[in-house]
């Protein structure tokens, strides 16, 4: 999960962030886009071939997806910058 939540962060986050900044972009809908991106690379990360077992982790993910957006779009934002994704992507010690 932490190379899903490094790779969003470096490739969506802070574009989102900014949008809603600037006014481009509602909270609401940023948070949407944002789910819909981890999904999707959940998706391609996901391997599993039983049905039940594949629809488990797919709610799973989601709300894990909506968390995940809902943190990082959390008032104050600051264009260009995430607290959540500074500490996610932040060099090991």
């Amino acid at each position: 999960m932490l190379q899903i939540e490094q790779t969003l962060c470096q490739q969506a986050v802070v574009p989102e962030i900014d949008a809603v900044v600037a006014g481009e972009e509602t909270r609401a809908a940023g948070v949407t886009d944002l789910i819909q991106t981890c999904l999707q690379l959940i998706d391609a990360a996901d391997v599993q071939t039983d049905p039940l077992l594949a629809f488990q982790f797919a709610l799973g993910n989601l709300i894990v997806c909506d968390k995940i957006a809902n943190t990082v779009l959390t008032e104050p934002l600051t264009e260009g910058q995430s607290d959540l994704c500074n500490a996610i992507l932040a060099p090991a010690k």
